[in-house]
């Protein structure tokens, strides 16, 4: 009796740890892709609307970005979610132009949180 209450309990243990460990990769993947949206938003500007950002206004998207993403994401990550959005958004703006709605919604992105900044 007392082995199968063991292993009923190391069951449930085991069951919730992986809950548990899929809702941490499941935060993790959203904080990325919140973070890559910023940052796609912001090349989609310049290669666009020809944006130019000053050294200043780097810090200053950077430290809103991060802010966003409540500094979770190490600078490992950081540098390839950058890389990899600036790639993701001239291939957007390469095969399907400025005017498309996919374009407009990072556009929109950049607009409504990060152009005043």
């Amino acid at each position: 009796m007392l082995k199968q209450s063991l292993s009923r309990l190391s069951l449930s243990a085991v069951m919730a740890a992986g809950i548990v460990g899929a809702s941490v990769t499941a935060f993790a993947d959203d904080l990325s892709g919140t973070y890559s949206k910023y940052y796609e938003s912001i090349y989609a500007s310049e290669m666009c609307r020809n944006t130019q950002i000053d050294p200043a206004g780097w810090k200053k998207l950077a430290d809103y970005i991060d802010n966003k993403v409540n500094h979770e994401i190490g600078a490992g990550d950081r540098l390839t979610l950058i890389e990899t959005a600036k790639t993701d958004a001239r291939k957007l703006k390469d095969s399907k132009g400025c005017s498309h709605q996919m374009v407009q919604d990072l556009l929109k992105v950049y607009d409504s949180e990060l152009a005043n900044l």
